[in-house]
């Protein structure tokens, strides 16, 4: 009696993205197989530009996952899965063709993702200092660092609890190497007064 298959059902797609000041989603690949198994996804820009990518998984029965990546030029993450779903979202200003690929096999991936802060971001939650911007940490995220466009940048970072009390605080100009640790925080606060910014996650996945 022969079991069932793990080949999926789409192996390879691709997505031409226009440039745009407000970048939006669009799906680019859905693919299922009847047995879990490990799998690769690589994603990559044909033009070398960056780009967001939400990648959904599930396996078995379960209701599956989300993890959001910030792709520089390309990368690849490693799920253990039988249905695989990615979306793609535009970074630069000219048009952008993005391809995925989906692989058996398994290896170690590390990846990241990028919250971009501006005059005209939205604030997620009430916060209780109103010159701080709050951001929501992402799935799968270990590690937090902070950068600001202007070099002469000072303030501070707090990590939010799930009950939206500020357990730990790093001043801005202060921040080790290796990033902030998150811990069980659900939100970093950032109080860096009137200057463009930029949050970087570091991703277990």
């Amino acid at each position: 009696m022969f079991g069932r298959r793990v080949d999926l059902s789409v192996r390879a797609e691709r997505v031409k993205l226009e440039g745009a000041r407000s970048p939006v989603w669009r799906d680019v690949l859905y693919s299922e197989s009847e047995e879990d198994a490990w799998r690769i996804v690589e994603v990559s820009s044909f033009e070398g530009k960056p780009f967001d990518i939400e990648l959904l998984w599930s396996a078995a029965n379960g209701s599956g996952a989300k993890a959001f990546v910030t792709v520089p030029h390309a990368t690849r993450i490693c799920v253990f899965a039988r249905a695989v779903q990615v979306r793609v979202k535009n970074l630069d200003r000219e048009p952008n063709v993005v391809g995925v690929t989906v692989a058996d096999g398994y290896a170690e991936t590390r990846n990241q993702y990028e919250v971009r802060v501006d005059s005209t971001f939205p604030v997620e939650e009430a916060v209780p200092d109103p010159v701080a911007t709050r951001v929501l940490i992402p799935p799968f995220a270990q590690r937090a660092w902070v950068e600001a466009a202007d070099p002469g940048t000072e303030g501070f970072v707090w990590t939010i609890d799930g009950d939206n009390r500020r357990r730990g605080v790093t001043r801005f100009e202060e921040q080790p190497d290796t990033g902030i640790l998150v811990g069980g925080a659900k939100a970093i606060d950032c109080w860096l007064g009137p200057h463009d910014f930029r949050v970087v996650f570091t991703l277990g996945i």
